[in-house]
């Protein structure tokens, strides 16, 4: 009789112990499983953190910066493609170098500016026409303009319709930039 209210009294130790492990099991994998949702959104906080300290450092920044410096910038990627200014500041430059303007092109309308960059392009062109000397001067204070703009082309031709033979036909193709 010992025997068999001793093996009644294992019997129920473990029924309950396998009743408590079914039970604690869940709850042992949903304590995984949140903890690795928490280390997953502590990884993502570390993130956001940084880019709020990268933010609050560029606001810094921008603050620091003196009117002087804004004007610099504004000069260099207006807010909006300001084309006039733009057929003024390549005019100014292609007539300071000597050369004759044939042809100035600038469009209003640039479809690559729908990719959301922070920089929209004004795609222009021009033709000028003189000597090789005058365009090197055009390429040089077209470098130290404030205005960004990239040549993309350069296609260099005999003039035809003069017949010295120095007088050359310059075309020019490129982007000038601006803020969006």
């Amino acid at each position: 009789m010992f025997k068999s209210q001793y093996l009644i009294l294992i019997s129920a130790i473990f029924v309950a112990v396998l009743i408590g492990w079914l039970l604690i099991i869940p709850k042992i994998s949903a304590i995984e499983k949140a903890n690795g949702r928490k280390e997953m959104e502590n990884g993502e906080l570390a993130v956001v953190r940084q880019t709020q300290a990268a933010v609050e450092d560029s606001i810094t920044f921008f603050d620091s910066l003196s009117e002087q410096d804004l004007e610099l910038l504004e000069l260099a990627a207006p807010n909006d493609p300001d084309t006039h200014n733009l057929a003024v500041l390549m005019n100014r430059l292609v007539v300071e170098s000597g050369l004759l303007l044939r042809d100035m092109n600038i469009e209003d309308d640039d479809v690559k500016n729908a990719d959301g960059a922070p920089l929209g392009t004004i795609p222009l062109s021009i033709t000028a026409t003189g000597t090789y000397e005058n365009f090197k001067l055009f390429l040089a204070k077209a470098e130290q303009t404030l205005r960004l703009f990239d040549i993309s082309r350069i296609d260099v031709g005999q003039d035809t319709g003069i017949e010295d033979a120095e007088q050359f036909v310059f075309n020019v193709r490129g982007f000038a930039y601006y803020t969006k």
